[in-house]
Parts: C-alpha cells; structure tokens; sequence
C-alpha cells in the first residue's frame, strides 16, 4: 500500500511536471511564434519606412525645386513686365517723345537733355530694381542716360559700349523678354567697367527699327534672395532660355561641370524626367529638372546628394539602434501582447470613434481642407493614403479608375463684388457649385471646391467615354442658372482622362490657360489642348504691322480690313501678348489723332475702354467703332472744306440777285444747301462781314452808281435796289455815305457849290 502510494504520489508529481512543462513549449513555441512575427514585421516595416521616407524625401525635393523654379520664373516675369511698363511710360512721356521723335543734333541743348534726364531718374526712382534708363534717337545717332553716371552722347562716345554694339547688330534680339548682358562701361582714363544686368529694349512704333527705349535692371537682391533658399544649400542652380543662353547661374558649392553630367541633363530632357542621381569622383548629387513650355526655359539644380538625403543618413543610424532596442523590447513585450494589444485597440477605437464623430460634424470643410492641400498647395499623399482621404468624402476609388478636372470662371464677378459683396458673392457661388454638381451628377461622379478668386474647381470621376458629355452638361447647367440669375461662364477642361494622382498637375496646367478665355464667347467649353493649339504662338513686335493702318488713316481710307488681318493674326497669341499688342497699336494710332481728324478727348477715351475690355470681341469693337467715328469726322472736315470752296459763288450769287428784297441768309443756305447758321459763320470768317451787310453793300454800290450817272429820282432806285423800305433806305445811305442821295448828287454833280 505504501508502495502504491508512493508511486501514485510519483505518477501526480510527474503530471504535475508534465504539465508545467507543456506550458513552457507551448509558451516557448507561443513566445517564439509572437516574437519571430513581430520581428519580421518590424524589421520589414523598418525597411517599407525607408523605403517610403526616401520616396517622400524626393518627391518633396522634386516639388521644392519646382515651387523655387516657378520663383524664379515669376521675378524674372514679373521683371520683365516692370521693364515693359516702364518703357512703354517712358515712350508715352510727353518730354521724353520730343526727345525721340522730334529732336535733331541742332536742338540738343543742355536745357533738353537736362529735362530728358530729369524725366528718366524720375522713372528709374520708381522701382529699385532698374538699374538706369537709355533713350536713344536714331535720327541724330544720339544717346541719353538717366541720373549722372552715364553722359548724353553720340554712339561713338557712349560709355555704355555693350548697348551700343546690341543696337547695331538686329540679329541678335531673339526675345522680347530681358536680355542678359556684361555692360561695359569707358572711364575717362581708358579702362573698362563691366557688370550683369539685364536689358529690356522696346522700339517706337512708327519705326521698328528706328528709336530706343532701354531699361536696365539688376537683380542683386534677386539673386541673394535664391542663394539664402533652403533649397540652395550645396547646390548649383542654371536658368537657360530657349536659345542656349544662361539667364541665371548660382551656385553655393564648388562644381565643375563635365561632359558626362552635361549628357545626363539631356537625357533627362529628351525623357522627360524631373529627378536623376548621378556619381562622379567619389562623390553622389541629385539632379533636378524642369521645362517651362510657357517662357521655353530649362531650370537645372544640381545638389550633393547628402544635403537631399541627410535625414537618409541620420534614418540609417537610428534605424540600427532602433532594431536592437526592438528586438530587446519584443522579448519582453511579447508576455503581454494580447492584452496590450486589447488595450491599444480599445483606445484606439474611442479616438476613432471621436474622430469620426468630429469630421461627421462638418465635412463641409474636410472636404474644402482636403482639395486644397491636394489641389493646389500640391500635398504629398501615397496612392493609399489618397484613396483613404477620397473615401472619407464619399469616393470609393479603386486603382483603375480615371478623373479629370475642369475649372468654372464666372464673368464679370467684379459687377457682383459690387453689387453683393464678398460674402454675398461667396453664397452665389455655393449655389452655382451646388447647380453645377447636381447637374454632373447625372453622369459623372462630382466633387467641387470653391476658390477665392472668380472660379471653381471641379474634379470629375470618367466612367466610359464620358469626356464627349462634358460640354453637353454644361449647357445643360448654363440653362439651369439662368432661371435664378443672368450669368455667364467659360468652362476649362482638360481633355483627357488621368490616374487620381495626377490632378494637381491638371490643375496647374489649367490655371495657366484659363485667361485664354478672353479669346471665347461666353458660356463656352474649352480644352487644354484646344488653347495651346490655338494661341501658342508669340507676338513679334518688330513685324507688327502699324504702319499700313496708320497710312490708311492718313489718306482717309478704310483701315478695316488691315487691322482685322492683324488681329486675326495676333489670335493666335496668347491673351496678354494679344493685349499688348492691342494696346501697343491703340497707342499708336491716338499718337496720330490730329492726322486723321480725331480729337484728343475722343482717342483718351478709347485708350481707357481698351484697357477695360475683358473679351476680344470687345476690344475688336472697339476698334471698329473708332475706325466708324475717324471716318465720319474726316467725312465732315470734307463736307466743311466744300462748303467752303463755295463761298465764291455764294458772292456771285449775291452780286447777281441783291435787288431781289426776299434774299436772305436762309435762302442762301437753302440754294447752295448749306445750314443758315453754319454758312452765315464761314461766310463772315471769310468775307470779314455778315451776309446781310454784304448784300447791302452790293446794292449801295449799284445805287451811288445810278445817283452818279442818271438823274433817276432817289426814291425810284430806292425802289428798285432791293431795300425793304424807303425810310430804311435813307437811314442805311445816310449811316454809310454821312449825307442824303439827294446831297450826295448834288456833291458829285457841283462838288465847288451852286456856281449860279
């Protein structure tokens, strides 16, 4: 019995054993299962981080490049339409025109080219980015300065001499935009000065190749502002315009350029891409690169490829010390895993939960918050964090489907601004939105933001060829605004059908053409590709044909059809290359106003509505019209130069019929067909005596005549000569002659008295 029960006693101690032992594998082989798992999936998600980060890094590089590049572009634009405007103020100036078209090497005095001077400081003041203003009259080869560091002189003299040389060789202004250039300065003791600036050169209009107006600027500031960019930190950046000219070139570390990088950026250019990593000696850069269609530059930013990816590096060593502590934390994580787990995903839940209740709140805005980081301030998402985003406003968005945009731009939103204010504005256009989404909403699957400016931004989901409907629905919602309130839009789109992530860009490229609308009648559906097609071409100042209207108007023929061969040329330029031009050509022909019978009043007016004009249509109207209203006063100085060619048979009509009592001015006006007034006018200009004393002088010639050589009763030529009455008459004879006709006989008949 013992013995049994010591081995009963074994046979429970070893169960117990057995047991406790069956736990440890199943937690060792737990244990090992939880740990193993969360290793691997740590050590891989280490890995997709770095992956994703490194992504990241230069997705963001590639977008900083292109937002500093864009920079670039805008101040040198934006430059460039300063230099333009103050050429063009500068050629309107009333001293600084009678220094170029009217003064000649005899009439330089000091007292001119101090005004002249004077005038242009003035202008140069204006802005603290031009460097100096030249004015240059080809006719007297002669050249003045702004301020006092250049002296007024001949093209020999000139101290200028770069200028100088520009303006004698043509071939050389192959843009209209500034022109980059080492100016060379004479010294009185022979040497040289040079230094950068950027030259912007503008011709008169009456002659292309006649007189200058040269604006000088410089950019120090500009280009202290790039080099103190982040993005400029170990970097060289190169702007070089479309005829291999270098318009910038900054660098902030030591770089030679070889061959072979030479031959990597043009690769990039033939292929297309915007990011390339390159080794040379040891030493790894990334390249970036861009290609503006609208000024044809190409931007190129070469960067050490540690300053890109630092945070790579520090990511690197962190991502080992992270790895050991995991593995170390994994050990000991494990044992509470589930319940850690349970916990985190309770908490997880009510912030969820919070979360979601919260943007349920308003997705008004989530929405309006979500566009616009995606759309235009062009925020980074993964394609699922995207598709996450999309679907929290109500897309569900799998990866083969397709969008695209279009942008709505309401005309005369400025008319509305002041009828209803911003806010009152802003809630006609969320109705519109709302109008234009229900409309859509037919076919197309429709998410709008409203902007601040006068548009709206609409992304498109395409099912099918849904692309050919789009113009369709839009007259359809034309129609539909209509019954709330006259209104008119012009609709952008563009064209063609993209993956998800590729709207911004869409986005971007729209933006860009949507002031092509000026050219299109309103409520219209236009493309990307249609206003690129149509309007890619730019204005050559140097061929616009002035001139030809200019002499039409002179000989007072027609200039219709010369102007409308011009504009119909410059519609295939872009809106503000056709507006220059438009306004270059109002200019010119206002400068002319006297030759063609046009008063000053009327050519200011038109210059004010041509700068108001918001359609081509407008501005080709108004052209017309002035054309219509320069006939009619040429027609009328005609009709006033005939009238006058008359006034010699009005005289001999007078001559040939004064007896006759019932001729009177307005019997004048209706034989020769003349208004009364208007005759009576000329007539007294001309003759310096009004008609009537003019006919009564005619008949107190005829009767001093009759009183001298007849002995006819006074009374009876009275009668005779066309003198209403007697008593008039002898009162008019008397007021002229000083005596009676009787006395006056007797005068000429006995001039030394009664001699009897």
């Amino acid at each position: 019995m013992r013995a049994w029960g010591k081995q009963q006693e074994y046979f429970i101690q070893r169960t117990k054993v057995q047991q406790q032992m069956e736990r440890k594998r199943t937690f060792r082989k737990n244990f090992l299962q939880i740990s193993v798992s969360m290793l691997i999936v740590i050590l891989l998600g280490i890995g997709l981080i770095y992956e994703i980060v490194k992504d990241v890094i230069i997705q963001q590089n590639i977008q900083l490049s292109l937002q500093a590049f864009s920079q670039v572009q805008s101040q040198f634009e934006e430059a460039n339409h300063t230099a333009n405007t103050i050429a063009t103020q500068v050629m309107l100036d009333d001293i600084c025109s009678e220094f170029l078209y009217g003064a000649s090497r005899q009439n330089m005095n000091s007292i001119l080219l101090n005004r002249v001077r004077n005038q242009l400081s003035m202008y140069q003041n204006t802005n603290f980015t031009i460097d100096s203003i030249y004015l240059y009259n080809r006719t007297a080869d002669f050249w003045v300065s702004s301020g006092s560091g250049l002296k007024a002189a001949g093209s020999d003299d000139f101290s200028d001499t770069g200028i100088v040389e520009l303006i004698q060789e043509p071939d050389t202004y192959y843009t209209q935009t500034l022109i980059p250039r080492e100016a060379t300065f004479g010294n009185s003791n022979q040497s040289e000065k040079r230094e950068m600036v950027y030259s912007c050169l503008m011709f008169t209009p009456r002659d292309p190749e006649g007189n200058v107006v040269v604006v000088n600027m410089k950019f120090d500031s500009m280009i202290h502002e790039i080099l103190q960019m982040e993005f400029m930190k170990d970097s060289v950046i190169r702007v070089i315009d479309e005829k291999n000219k270098r318009l910038v070139e900054q660098q902030t570390m030591d770089f030679a350029e070889s061959p072979e990088i030479r031959e990597t950026v043009k690769k990039m250019a033939s292929e297309g891409e915007k990011y390339r990593e390159y080794t040379e000696k040891e030493e790894k850069y990334s390249i970036f690169y861009l290609y503006s269609a609208g000024s044809k530059w190409n931007y190129i930013k070469v960067t050490k490829w540690g300053t890109v990816f630092r945070t790579l590096t520090e990511l690197q060593r962190r991502m080992v010390i992270f790895s050991v502590v995991c593995v170390m934390a994994v050990l000991l994580i494990s044992l509470w895993i589930s319940v850690s787990i349970a916990r985190l995903h309770g908490k997880l839940e009510m912030k969820y939960a919070r979360i979601t209740q919260a943007r349920k709140s308003n997705p008004h805005i989530l929405k309006e918050r979500f566009l616009l980081d995606f759309i235009y301030n062009r925020r980074v998402f993964s394609k699922q964090s995207l598709r996450t985003e999309m679907e929290k406003i109500g897309f569900s968005v799998s990866e083969d489907q397709k969008f695209t945009e279009v942008i709505l731009m309401l005309e005369n939103y400025e008319k509305y601004q002041e009828i209803f204010g911003e806010k009152g504005t802003y809630d006609i256009k969320y109705g519109f939105c709302n109008i234009f989404e229900e409309t859509f909403g037919e076919h197309f699957r429709t998410l709008g933001l409203i902007n601040d400016d006068e548009t709206m931004t609409f992304i498109l989901e395409i099912r099918d060829d849904g692309l050919n409907e789009i113009e369709e629905y839009f007259r359809k919602f034309c129609e539909n605004v209509k019954v709330f309130v006259p209104w008119d839009f012009m609709l952008f789109g563009i064209g063609r059908a993209e993956n998800l992530e590729r709207i911004p860009e869409m986005n971007s490229q729209l933006v860009n053409v949507t002031a092509e609308g000026f050219f299109y009648p309103s409520n219209t559906y236009v493309t990307y590709d249609e206003i690129m097609e149509n309007h890619a071409q730019s204005v050559d100042f140097q061929k616009l044909d002035v001139s030809s209207i200019s002499k039409n108007l002179n000989a007072g023929e027609n200039a219709k059809d010369t102007y409308q061969a011009v504009s119909k040329k410059l519609k295939e330029c872009s809106m503000a290359g056709y507006m220059s031009a438009m306004t270059w050509l109002g200019i010119s022909i206002v400068r002319g106003a006297k030759n063609y019978a046009c008063s000053e009043s009327l050519g200011n007016e038109f210059l004010v509505q041509l700068a108001q004009c918001r359609k081509a249509s407008e501005t080709e109207a108004l052209f017309l019209d002035l054309f219509e209203k320069i006939a009619g006063n040429q027609n009328k100085t005609a009709v006033k130069k005939g009238v006058t060619g008359k006034l010699d048979e009005v005289k001999l009509y007078i001559e040939q019929n004064f007896r006759d009592p019932n001729i009177t001015l307005e019997k004048l006006g209706e034989e020769f067909g003349v208004s009364p007034n208007y005759l009576g006018r000329l007539f007294k200009k001309d003759a310096g005596v009004s008609v009537a004393d003019y006919i009564n002088g005619e008949r107190l010639k005829w009767v001093i005549s009759e009183l001298e050589n007849t002995d006819r009763p006074a009374k009876e030529i009275a009668e005779e000569c066309g003198f209403v009455s007697t008593n008039y008459f002898y009162t008019y004879f008397r007021k002229k002659i000083g005596v009676t006709p009787q006395a006056y006989r007797e005068q000429i008949h006995h001039p030394n008295g009664n001699e009897e």
